[in-house]
């Protein structure tokens, strides 16, 4: 068996249940299936026991600062991550296959985001207004990245595409208004016509 990651803080017990505030600055969660956490959740353990986040699992947890993924996660739900502004980073292990709709969506502050090899599709809107977002390389394993899915990530400067990408949906790094360049390791088969704005200056 393998050893969990450690947190770098002292652990503090939630109410699963009722979701009620407690006054605790450092409020750890381990992730239960389909129970939503509590708001003042800073600080999550997936379980690699865990194979998908259940959609809005975590949804408005603006005080959410550390989240840690284990291997054996495959799937990440619709809008699980959605407008939890404080998160500064992610990073998904190599057994996630999908990243679902608006997962990460709103996340103002995130600047870092680490896809790993294994990640086949990139949902609808799943980054959508991360303003923060600085770089993006995309794996070789992906073959899709959804509609609007980097949209108005206004930070966003340099973006890497490897071989194995199929598709980019419409208007899927529009308004990146930092955009500097896009670096292209091969030719895709679909592209959308809208998948950046162009901004004079």
């Amino acid at each position: 068996m393998s050893k969990r990651p450690k947190l770098d803080h002292q652990r503090t017990t939630t109410n699963n249940d009722n979701r009620e505030e407690e006054t605790s600055s450092v409020v750890e969660y381990e992730y239960v299936y389909l129970k939503q956490a509590p708001r003042n959740v800073t600080h999550v353990r997936i379980p690699s026991t865990v194979t998908k986040i259940s959609m809005n699992s975590f949804c408005s947890c603006k005080s959410l600062v550390e989240v840690v993924l284990n291997d054996g996660l495959r799937e990440i739900g619709s809008n699980a991550f959605n407008n939890c502004t404080t998160l500064k980073s992610i990073t998904l292990p190599s057994s996630i296959n999908v990243v679902n709709t608006g997962a990460f969506s709103e996340c103002s502050s995130l600047n870092e985001v680490v896809l790993n090899e294994g990640l086949k599709k990139i949902g609808v809107r799943a980054f959508i207004n991360c303003k923060a977002l600085q770089s993006i390389t995309i794996p070789s394993t992906i073959n899709e990245i959804g509609r609007n899915a980097f949209k108005s990530c206004n930070s966003l400067s340099e973006v890497v595409l490897n071989e194995g990408l199929k598709m980019i949906g419409e208007e899927g790094f529009r308004e990146c208004k930092s955009l500097e360049s896009i670096l292209l390791l091969r030719r895709l088969k679909m592209v959308h016509l809208k998948i950046v704005q162009i901004y004079r200056r």
